[in-house]
Parts: structure tokens; C-alpha cells; sequence
């Protein structure tokens, strides 16, 4: 493994708040004099952050019998949200210490978007938060982007043992997760793997290359473990950051199959389809069987979706990222 530039843990960064949370005045300003459009009102889930917790499925509320596929998705990406049993900690501040995160840059691209950083989300990587992570329709780029810039810094055996560092057409640095990254405020050659903000155990690393083994997105055929996209990059992050917080190998799975729902839509609804018409309900299929090759990656979501006797079609709000 690859001796990281950046050594700093995330119990460290306390004393750098300060000049955080200047930045966090002058960013809000910022926002405060860009024209936002009004977002609708969506209820909280109350969750105990002190012990842990399964993921909160928001149960679907009633909807038109006509809208079968408003139904639907509401049981695979619930507009209410779904609650992960970690919390935001520091992570936020450690990615911006780190430069892996130039915070202003991000602002900018957030705020030229749909779906522009609000004060929680800028708060998140300011200061940190004890709040559990949530993903919903509305944050799914931002847990989106906050995970793939975790997986892309994190120093990890993975991102140097594993195939992004063995591809022999490719370098590290030009694959879509590491070149396409951004917002660092260094070369993304010198940010891959170079900070300690997650130390995992040898049990949680296990648990890490497990689960990254056996789970996969619909636009390719690689496994998380070969963090090739965005996505792979993202959902790299946030095995590792769950793992770190000793969550077990379900709510990792879970979480994972969630991520997956809001940010590829289409292609869980379908999933979910296939399933109604085998007979089974979305709650009740396993998240591991979901997220393998045979149903998760390009090939085998291609391969299932050529079997539905009806193609759901979503609302132009169901968008992927």
C-alpha cells in the first residue's frame, strides 16, 4: 500500500473548524444571493443516533390506483428517504483538509445544477454532523458526490492492490472515478489513496473487499471492487465508511441497494417489475441477490430486462445521476 501524503484522521481536524466555518460564512452569503427555487416541505425521520439502528424504510403513502408506477417506485426509491445507521461525523471537514474537496468549486458546480447545496449539506462538510446519513430523491448527487470523493482519497489496499492499479491499457489516473473527479485541490495522480481518514481494522477491511466483490451497477460490468466510475467509486466509499462504523454485512448490503435505487431509477424499477412478476415484493427480495452480476451489473440488468411482460416508465422527476 501506497504510504499516503496525507496522514491526518478524522478525530484531528477539530482545530481547523474555525477557518471552516469563515468559509461556511462567506459561502452562505454567496448562496444567500442566488435566486432558489422553493423546495417542498418532506417530513423527518426521527432516528436515535446513540445505538445502532437497521435502515428505515418509509413505508409508500397511497397513491392512485392508477399510478402503478408511481407505486412502484416509491417502494424502490421512497420520496420520504431511506436512514442509514451511521452518522456524517467529520468526514465532510476531513475531505476538505485533505484537498480532496475544494469546497468553493463545489459550491459553484452544485449551485449551476438542479439540485444546489443547501445549509445542512454545506454544514455536513463544514462541521460535521452527529446526524445519520440519509439518502433521498433530492440529496442523491450530493451523498453521491461525498462518497466518490471518500473512495477516491481514502487510503484503502483496494485503489492499489486491486485492478485500478493492475490495468495495463490504463493508467490510475484516467479512468472516469479518478479523471473525471473534479474538485480536488491537487492532481487527482496525488489525491488517489493519499489521506488516513478511515483506519479500518483488519476485520473491517475484510468486510470491505467482501462486499465490494459482490456487488455491482448497471452501467458496467465491474464489480465495486474494481472502482472504475463514479458509482463504483462512490459505493467504494460508502462500504468503507459503513464498515468503519461497524455496520454489519446486511445494513452495508442494504445501504448499497438503496444508493443504487436513486441513483439508477430506471434500472431498479425494472428490477422491482421483474420481481412483481415473479411473484415477490421489492421489500422482500434480498438486497445481496439484487445487487450481484446476475442483476445488477450492464450485462445481467440487460439480460432481466429483456424478460418483462411490461416496461415500467418513470416521471420526468425520477432522474438518474
Amino acid at each position: 500500500m501506497r504510504k499516503p501524503s496525507f496522514a491526518g484522521t478524522v478525530e484531528e481536524y477539530a482545530p481547523r473548524a474555525a477557518i471552516a466555518l469563515a468559509l461556511l460564512a462567506i459561502v452562505l452569503l454567496l448562496l444567500s444571493l442566488v435566486p432558489r427555487a422553493p423546495v417542498p416541505a418532506r417530513s423527518v425521520v426521527e432516528v436515535n443516533t446513540s445505538t445502532p439502528v437497521p435502515i428505515v424504510y418509509v413505508r409508500p403513502s397511497v397513491l392512485p390506483a392508477s399510478d402503478v408506477w408511481s407505486e412502484l417506485y416509491e417502494r424502490v426509491a421512497p420520496s420520504e428517504g431511506a436512514v442509514l445507521p451511521v452518522t456524517w461525523g467529520r468526514t465532510g471537514p476531513a475531505l476538505i483538509t485533505s484537498g480532496a474537496l475544494n469546497f468553493v468549486q463545489f459550491v459553484d458546480s452544485m449551485n449551476r445544477s438542479s439540485r444546489p447545496l443547501t445549509m445542512e449539506q454545506a454544514n455536513i462538510l463544514l462541521s460535521g454532523s452527529g446526524e445519520n446519513v440519509s439518502i433521498t430523491r433530492e440529496n442523491k448527487l450530493f451523498v453521491l458526490e461525498f462518497f466518490w470523493a471518500l473512495g477516491l482519497v481514502n487510503n484503502n489496499s483496494i485503489l492499489f492492490d486491486g485492478p485500478l492499479s493492475h490495468s495495463e491499457s490504463v493508467s490510475i489516473d484516467r479512468f472516469a472515478s479518478t479523471g473525471g473527479w473534479r474538485f480536488g485541490n491537487q492532481s487527482v495522480a496525488q489525491l488517489v489513496g493519499s489521506a488516513n481518514i478511515l483506519r479500518l481494522s483488519s476485520m473491517q477491511q475484510a468486510l470491505v473487499e467482501n462486499v465490494s466483490k459482490s456487488v455491482y451497477r448497471p452501467c458496467c460490468n465491474n464489480p465495486t471492487y474494481f472502482p472504475d466510475c463514479n458509482h463504483g467509486m462512490a459505493a467504494l466509499g460508502l462500504i468503507e465508511f459503513m464498515a468503519y462504523q461497524n455496520a454489519s454485512r446486511e445494513q452495508i448490503l442494504s445501504a448499497l441497494l438503496y444508493a443504487n435505487s436513486y441513483w439508477f431509477p430506471d434500472n431498479y424499477l425494472d428490477l422491482a417489475e421483474y420481481f412483481k412478476e415473479q411473484g415477490v415484493s421489492w421489500e422482500d427480495v434480498d438486497a445481496g441477490l439484487v445487487l450481484s452480476a446476475e442483476y445488477s451489473s450492464a450485462s445481467g440488468y440487460r439480460n432481466i430486462s429483456s424478460q418483462l411482460a411490461r416496461k415500467p416508465v418513470l416521471g420526468t422527476d425520477a432522474t438518474s445521476c
